[in-house]
């Protein structure tokens, strides 16, 4: 079973994915946690 996402901020679990950032390096994840409303990024890159 995968891991659920972690917010950095609140602790929570619960996560809904909001897209993506453009950086040099690529593409990142962004998610937003449930429960206190903040974004974060994920550590995971997408490849073009």
């Amino acid at each position: 079973m995968a891991r659920p996402y972690k917010c950095p901020y609140y602790g929570g679990v619960k996560s809904i994915w909001k897209g993506y950032r453009i950086l040099k390096d690529g593409k990142v994840r962004l998610r937003r946690c449930c429960m206190c409303d903040r974004k974060y990024v994920t550590r995971k890159k997408v490849i073009l």
